[in-house]
Parts: C-alpha cells; structure tokens; sequence
C-alpha cells in the first residue's frame, strides 16, 4: 500500500538523476530493468552521457511501463542539451504518472531552461503542493 510518505520518497528516489544523488543501492536486487536504470544514473553523475543513454534505453527495452526510467533518461538528454528530447520523456513520464511531484519538478525546470520564469515556478508551486512541501521541491523556487 502506497502511504503520503512513500509516495514522497519513492517521487524524490526517482529524480535522481535530476537532483545529482546516486542511484539507491540494493545490495543486487531489483529487477533487471531497475538495475539497468541505476547504471544509467550512476553513469551520468560519472560524467558518461552516452554510457548512461545507453542503460537507460536498456532499461526502456525490459521494462517500457516503469515510469521512471523516462524521467532518467529525460536528465541525460536534459544534460547533454537535447532539451526536445527531454521534453519527449518528461511527456512520456506524465502519461504513466499524471500526478507525480516529479513532473511538476521536471517541468519546472524544462521551463526555466527555456527562459520562461512563470510556467516554471507555477510547476514548481505545484509541485510543491503535491509532494506535501517537500524540501526537495521547495528547493525549485
């Protein structure tokens, strides 16, 4: 059963790539595709974009409907300055989880990227309000 606070911590785990914290480690666990996505994040905080692109779509081929490897790879595409294409994953992210925080907190950042100060901090505001004031949306504005 997923409770506020869960829903708050498994939001933060999957911005990851976008907050510049590892990957979680799981002692080996996890299912092959997680584990695909947490190379892919560990790969692009060590600075291998292509390398992390690569797991990423790795993690795409084995598991399409986890929602959250879009969201990593929207990061490494965000980072390498394929801002459509991070735009494309964000969007496929919203198609799997409507309501995340995480989006919000994407989008907020897609926007300042491009300059545009109002949508950006009225994703921010939202995600705030849907993460519970969590200090890591808090920290968008």
């Amino acid at each position: 059963m997923t409770t506020p606070t869960s829903r708050v911590s498994d939001e933060r785990a999957g911005l990851s790539c976008w907050l510049g914290e590892p990957a979680r480690r799981d002692g080996g666990g996890g299912t092959p595709a997680e584990k695909a996505r947490a190379r892919g994040t560990d790969l692009l905080w060590r600075g291998d974009l292509s390398g992390s692109l690569g797991a990423f779509e790795e993690a795409v081929r084995l598991d399409p409907l986890d929602p959250w490897t879009p969201l990593s790879r929207a990061a490494a595409r965000f980072k390498g300055g394929d801002l459509e294409g991070a735009r494309r994953d964000t969007a496929i992210f919203r198609g799997l989880r409507p309501d995340s925080s995480a989006g919000d907190a994407v989008e907020a950042m897609l926007h300042a990227a491009d300059g545009d100060v109002k949508a950006s901090l009225a994703a921010a505001d939202l995600a705030c309000a849907r993460s519970g004031n969590a200090a890591w949306a808090r920290a968008l504005r």
